[in-house]
Formats: structure tokens, sequence, C-alpha cells
């Protein structure tokens, strides 16, 4: 659980002090002084309920440090190919209900479709899928021999040995505890033929904790008691403690995008969403849109985790920070190594979910449930949730309307509305009440190199690089100097002519790549070193690959005419906003700032929260005419009822 602001907590953070970089280099606990050398002053002290004062008016910053980024550069081709083989049995079995009852079978069926000439013997498997899940739903801990991994020295037949013991005389309802289980181990220990000590009782507890809680409890207690116990653990969340729990979910919504050029209307693709949001507060904390396939890509959730953590352009988007605790499901794009760096580099524990357990994350489920009927299900073009008898692509190409520029700015509005409205689970308050009154008591901690994070990109590609045009991705070309320079250092030291990359790419934006510097050329070959390298096709700048190929015509073109640009109510999604005025995402809110300051926030605002592209045309305000208080109504008596749990589309 997160912890108030103390003094001693203090001791050597880093602070942002009027705009300028601070450090707290001593506390005395007698007199309640801090001793700040501040940038470019001399050093000073502070009495620390000055400080606290300051920091709740945002005049100080605690800066988040940034932790190394490990190089996975030093593993073998051998044993990246060994983390990813074993994986593929793991996520099989993780989707299992009861993983281990037919294990023989999907072995092999997954040495069938991968091609793997190795297998795996069924109790080797059962063994490292514990594992497996004990160390954060990553196998490369077992072959690289973390440290971490950490082994009771048991062999296989004593391990297995265990396991029969638990599950025959504690795993179970009205079962023993663990040392009268650990009792009878050691009275037949040496009569089935075994020497030395039984395993001890914190030897078995540690096995049987490695089921995780839910199953822990569901095998104790029975499935119901689970249930209960979990979700009430859950429900206690209803205190305003910002970013110590963040739940993550990818949504998908029947509703179509398009696009005009010269004229001409091309569809895009349905919408997904990455969302973040605060448990404490009830705020959603950051999102990315995709448009396209309903696919989760790591792209898009790694662009939310930036827009969750970074400052927002708009000055009334006060959500932000680094967050303690990310809880996220087992999906590919949760799962993928540049979702988990990202997440360590801000110093964030994440915790993955059990397979269909959505409870599990009941909170960013209810979010979904209210997205669905409060703002997408009045929304033109709306098609409705998955339904498979009556689902057709088609029909969501014929009722596609808005262009991105129109959903996102109906969207902006939405969030705007949604965390200026009162939530009963909240007490009355709104989530910027929560938000406000919780970070004055848990201050929000900032990532100290927002550059170095925004190199991160959620998608992997390898590639090679040739000298003439430099590498490719989706038919666009990145090259800059620095490429070329490490290009040539490359093939010194190697005595190759030709350079393998690894590309990390952010499908929102194709105005530029990270390069992963190789290990043998890097000036930290111990660590992560990333490269930006532009697009070499200046038009690309501000667009997603996908508008991209929508310009360049390799998207399918639909026949209708642009009616919906004649419509006038397009930064509006309800007939009277319940807090203040629209939200208009193509003008400034400063009216002092230059044309040139105006163009670079709006860049901003729109990169920032996972755009695809800048808006064309000025947006007129306009309420519609239709009422929503059977919706509010709806959810008004949903706060006081059970955790909803949607699924996706």
């Amino acid at each position: 659980m997160a912890r108030g602001i103390t003094l001693s907590s203090l001791q050597d953070k880093k602070l942002e002090y009027m705009g300028k970089k601070a450090v707290v280099r001593a506390v005395n606990e007698a007199t309640q002084e801090l001793f700040i050398e501040r940038e470019g002053h001399h050093m000073f002290m502070r009495p620390f309920v000055d400080l606290l004062e300051e920091i709740k008016k945002g005049k100080i910053t605690i800066i988040q440090e940034l932790a190394k980024a490990p190089s996975m550069q030093g593993a073998t081709s051998e044993q990246l190919l060994e983390i990813n083989r074993r994986e593929k049995y793991f996520y099989a079995m993780l989707a299992k209900k009861y993983p281990t009852k037919d294990v023989e079978r999907l072995v092999e069926d997954i040495q069938r479709e991968a091609n793997d000439t190795i297998g795996y013997a069924r109790s080797t498997l059962c063994k490292d899928f514990k594992k497996f899940k004990r160390d954060g739903y990553s196998a490369a801990p077992q072959v690289l021999n973390n440290k971490r991994n950490r082994d009771a020295g048991l062999t296989q037949d004593v391990d297995d040995l265990v396991w029969e013991y638990l599950y025959k005389h504690h795993l179970k309802e009205n079962g023993k505890s663990v040392a009268a289980t650990q009792r009878l181990l050691a009275m037949n220990y040496e009569e089935l033929g075994y020497e030395g000590n039984a395993p001890c009782a914190k030897t078995l507890m540690r096995r049987a904790r490695s089921l995780g809680p839910y199953e822990y409890d569901r095998l104790r207690y029975g499935e119901s008691y689970a249930k209960n116990k979990y979700k009430q653990k859950l429900e206690k969340y209803d205190i305003t403690i910002p970013l110590d729990r963040v739940e993550l979910d990818m949504a998908h919504f029947n509703v179509g995008i398009v696009k005009f050029v010269n004229g001409k209307k091309y569809y895009r693709g349905t919408v997904s969403m990455a969302l973040v949001f605060d448990v404490g507060t009830a705020s959603l904390l950051g999102y990315a849109i995709q448009v396209g396939k309903n696919k989760e890509a790591s792209s898009y959730v790694v662009a939310s985790i930036h827009h969750a953590i970074n400052r927002k352009p708009d000055p009334t988007y006060i959500q932000h920070g680094c967050m303690r605790l990310a809880v996220m499901d087992a999906g590919t794009a949760y799962r993928s190594a540049m979702t988990k760096s990202l997440l360590q580099k801000i110093q964030g524990v994440f915790e993955t979910t059990e397979v269909r357990k959505p409870c599990s994350k009941g909170f960013v489920e209810n979010f979904v449930n209210r997205l669905r009927l409060e703002f997408f299900q009045g929304l033109e073009g709306y098609c409705g949730p998955f339904d498979p008898s009556r689902y057709s692509e088609a029909n969501i190409k014929k009722d596609a309307k808005y262009a991105f520029e129109q959903f996102h700015q109906k969207f902006t509005n939405y969030v705007r509305d949604y965390h200026n409205s009162q939530l009963k689970r909240l007490h009355g308050l709104t989530p910027n009440e929560a938000w406000i009154k919780g970070t004055e008591v848990y201050p929000v901690l900032e990532p100290s190199d927002i550059p170095e994070l925004r190199k991160y990109r959620g998608l992997e590609i390898d590639v090679t690089y040739n000298i003439k045009y430099g590498t490719t991705y989706d038919y666009q070309y990145f090259n800059s100097p620095e490429l070329k320079a490490m290009y040539a250092e490359y093939c010194i030291a190697t005595e190759k002519d030709f350079m393998p990359l690894t590309l990390l790419v952010d499908l929102n934006d194709a105005s530029s790549v990270s390069v992963v510097v190789p290990r043998i050329v890097s000036p930290n070959p111990d660590e992560i070193v990333l490269l930006s390298i532009p697009n070499t096709n200046r038009s690309a700048f501000g667009k997603s690959f996908n508008e991209l190929s929508v310009i360049e015509g390799r998207c399918e073109v639909l026949d209708g005419a642009t009616t919906f640009l004649e419509d006038h109510n397009l930064s509006g999604y309800r007939s009277t906003p319940k807090h203040g005025d629209l939200i208009d995402i193509t003008h400034s809110q400063d009216s002092d700032l230059s044309e040139d300051e105006v163009n670079t926030e709006i860049d901003e605002i729109i990169n920032s929260a996972g755009v695809d592209f800048k808006a064309e045309e000025q947006l007129d305000d306009e309420e519609l005419k239709s009422s929503d208080e059977q919706t509010n109504k709806h959810f008004d008596d949903a706060e006081n009822k059970k955790l909803g749990v949607s699924v996706d589309d």
C-alpha cells in the first residue's frame, strides 16, 4: 500500500523546485527541517510543513528516478530461442482452466504447430510452469538463471512428493494446516526411502502460495468463497489514494472510422482503446486509441502508459504520474517484453491476473461497461456489442460516419465530463476532486527523463540496415547520420557488410522509430540503449502508419457522400454538458499564445493522447437535442451494486 509523504522519506529525493532541479541533501528529524541544494543556488533550509504546502500548490514536484533498463542482448541467441520456445507452452497452459489436466495432448499440439523437435516432459513442464507464474509470467529467469529464481534444492521426485501431500492434506476444503501436513510428510519421509530431513513447513507454504491467492483460496475454501473474498478485497478501494493500484485493459468497439483523401472516402477500421484506470480516484489516467483490426497491439499499450505517466497539455486533465502497481491480463500486448520493460523502467510493479477472471481487474472492466452505455451507445455509427448472429463488417463500414479527429474530439469531451461527475463510490466526490485530495497526502512521482521514455515503443521488428535507404517498416524508410555512423562502426567491429537491427515502432507515430543499439557498439553494453531515427518522408510527421496507408492508396475505398462534414455539433457528445464548457482540441485554451505555439500545443495534445493525426478542420460547438437522463440513472444505480464485468467485443 502506498504511504504518505514523511520527513525521512524525502532523504536524497530529487525534486523539481520552482522549475529547477534540486535534491534533498539532509533531513533533521528533531527540528523537522530539510536542507535542499537547488541547481545553480547555494544549499538552503526549509521547514517540513512549508515544503508540504509547496508540494500541494504544485511549486515542488518529486521526481521518480528511472531504473536502468536491463539488456537482453547479454543472452545468447540459443537462450532467447529457448525462452520463446518455453513461453509457447506456458501461455497455452495459462489459457486452460485446468492447465495440468491434459498436458500430454497440449504438448503434442504445440510441438506440431511450432514444429518443435525438443518437446517437453509432462513433469518438467508442470514444474517450469509453476516457476513461470512465480517469476512474473516470464520464462527468462529460469533460462538465464536469474538470482531471483529461488530454488529450494529439492530433487524432482521430492518436489512431486511435496505437491502430493499438499493436494492430499492441505489444498482441499477443511484440509489440514501446513504444519500438520509437514508433520505427516516427515513421519513417512524415511519410510518412503528418502534420505536426510524432510522439507520444512516454509518450503511447503512457498509451494502452496505459488498457485496464486485466488487458486489457493479456491482449493482451501471453495470457489464461491474465493470469488466473494477477492471481490471484497477490490471493493476496499473506495479511498482516494492515487496511483497505488492502476488497472490496464484493451477494449474493442464496433464503430467504424473513415478518412477522406482527394474527395474519396476510405474505411480505416474499427476502434479499440488501451485504457489505464486509476482505482483509488476512479480516474482515467491515460489511454491510446487504435484504429484498424481488433487485435491487441503492444504499441498502443505502451502509448497508453506514456499518456498516463506524463503531464497532459490540457490543464484540465490533471491525472498523471508513475504508478506503483499495474494490474493487467495475460494478453499478448500486456505480456510483451517492451510493455514490461517500460513498467520496470519507471520502477512500477506489475501483476498479471488469472485467465477468465475479469473480476480480478473489475474497476477497469466496469469503466468499459460505462463507456459502452454512456458514450458509445449514443454515438452515430456504433453497431452495439459483439453479437455473432448480427455482426457484420459490412454493416460497420456502411454505418461508419466519423473521421478520427471527430471521434477523438467527442471522446475528449466525454473524459472531461466524466472527471467532473460525482460518483457514489467516491462518497460524492468527482474523480478530479478525489485526485486533488489524494495528491495532497500522497504526492505524484514524475519520471526524471521523459525524452528517454518516449523512445520506448511497443512493437519490436527485426530488420537489416542498408546504407542506401536505411531501414524500412510498412513501406516507410528511416535513416539518420547517427545510424550511418553506427553502421560503419559495426562493420569495422564485426567485419561484416550488413547490420541486423531491432526496431521499436509506435503505430500511432510514423514520423520516427527507435533502434536498439547493438551490444558490440553500445556505449553501455549491459543496458538497453536506444536511438530515435526519423522518417525520410517529411509528410509523415504527425501521422500514423494506418493513415499513411490510406493516403498512399493501400486501404479500401467506400461509396458514400461526405454528409457528416456538414455536422456542426462535432465537439459534443451529450445534450447538455454536466460541468463547464466543452473542450475543442482544435483550439488553444490560452489566447495569449502565438500561432506557432498554438500549433505546437495541438501537436502535443494529439501525440500525447495516442491520436493518429492532427485535425484539419476547425469544429463548431452546438448542443445535441437528445437526453441522457436514463443513462445517468443507470450508472447511479450501478455504483451501489457489484462491480460490472464486460466482455470485449
